[in-house]
């Protein structure tokens, strides 16, 4: 078996686990805080505050948990422990036990950047680009059919039998990657954390093309993903009258757009300038997040339609920013790299979380909170797509 194949199937168990912990969140308890809690937006908005604060912790300590006991145990335990955690979210009977909850499923994303990636790319060997761009073709294919799956729970509102389910469904993934990622190579250099950082492994690491990759985009993408994820379910409700598993499929089916662009970067992508991709993802995006915010309540189809076309430019996004960052660091700089791309992204997040809140609380409607996060995104694209040309790879591994 080949070892683009094997990183395949690793990333199957994995991605499934990530799903239920990232967008099993923005997707099912968000609908579980309004019709079980019956709780507004305000309060939703500051329970995911909590998911993305405590992502921020878990990234900053998972690529030093990694060094210590190595990044397939790392992955693995985090799995196990995202199982137990999401089972428990029925039970915790209020927003005010929800907001800890959240914050410690948070260690899956924690450990999707600062654990993940630097494993996917040491097994990717000579074209870790193929191999990040394959596995997040498996992540969103995933992403897609899991949230389809649970549409009809949803409808019925069985929100119990749900987080069982995919608690049951996490503990079995874990297992399965466990087996499945033994025969994988994690890769010769050494594990270095953003804790085990010397000076000269700074300038190495935040050295120009770094530095315009995090401003320009790392630190500007969430507010086309962040909106979408945490706000597009209340937009669809609120102004646009869809029903809770109505949402679900349309946050499924408008994926596939990024499925079928992440197909055709897991062939191309080494071969083109990452960081022009990586804006150019940006700029669809924010055209399409401007362009949600600007369709009129109840018109269905031109939603889903640039729903569809903001997933196309994420689509790029998700093949482009890990492998144009994997192109800029040296090989034993990767999880630390790694580890400050989540941070950056997460610490971003909580940002752009606080700045929806307010503008909510400030009776901002949330048509508007689009076409300005949209706005950002945009000139983020097109600031990278400026910038590309001087964003070289400072090393060939």
């Amino acid at each position: 078996m080949s070892v683009f194949l094997r990183l395949v199937l690793v990333a199957i168990p994995m991605a499934v686990t990530w799903t239920l912990a990232w967008f099993g969140v923005f997707c099912f308890v968000n609908a579980y805080v309004k019709h079980v809690l019956l709780q507004d937006t305000a309060v939703w908005t500051r329970l995911t505050l909590w998911f993305i604060g405590g992502v921020v912790v878990w990234q900053a300590t998972a690529a030093e948990l990694s060094a210590r006991i190595g990044r397939r145990r790392t992955l693995t335990g985090a799995m196990l422990l995202s199982s137990g955690l999401f089972a428990a979210i029925p039970f915790a009977g209020s927003a005010q036990a929800l907001g800890p909850l959240l914050a410690l499923l948070g260690v899956m994303h924690g450990v999707f950047f600062g654990v993940w990636f630097p494993f996917v790319a040491s097994a990717g060997r000579a074209a870790p680009g193929r191999a990040i761009a394959g596995t997040q073709f498996v992540f969103n294919t995933c992403s897609l059919l899991a949230i389809l799956v649970a549409a009809p729970v949803m409808r019925l509102g069985a929100y119990r039998t749900l987080f069982l389910a995919g608690g049951g469904t996490m503990f079995v993934s874990a297992i399965a990657f466990a087996v499945l990622a033994a025969k994988l190579d994690e890769g010769t250099s050494k594990v270095t954390s953003i804790w085990r950082l010397k000076r000269g492994d700074l300038r190495a690491l935040f050295h120009g093309p770094f530095i315009w990759l995090a401003l320009g985009g790392l630190m500007l993408e969430p507010f086309g993903f962040h909106t979408v994820n945490q706000l597009f379910p209340n937009l669809a409700r609120e102004l646009h009258q869809m029903g809770e598993g109505t949402i679900t499929v349309v946050v499924s089916t408008t994926r596939l757009p990024a499925l079928l662009v992440l197909f055709v970067l897991t062939h191309v992508i080494d071969r083109l300038n990452a960081a022009r991709c990586y804006g150019m993802g940006l700029f669809l995006g924010g055209i399409g997040v401007v362009a949600l915010g600007l369709v009129p309540g109840e018109a269905r189809t031109p939603l889903l339609l640039f729903l569809s076309f903001y997933y196309a430019g994420q689509g790029i996004v998700w093949g482009a920013n890990s492998t144009a960052l994997n192109r800029m660091v040296p090989p034993n700089l990767r999880d630390a790299a790694f580890a400050c791309m989540g941070l950056i992204l997460m610490a971003s997040l909580l940002t752009v979380g606080v700045i929806h809140n307010r503008l909510v609380e400030a009776g901002v409607s949330l048509p508007n909170v689009f076409i300005v996060c949209g706005v950002v995104c945009f000139c983020a694209g097109t600031l990278l797509i400026v910038r590309a040309n001087r964003m070289v790879r400072p090393q060939v591994e």
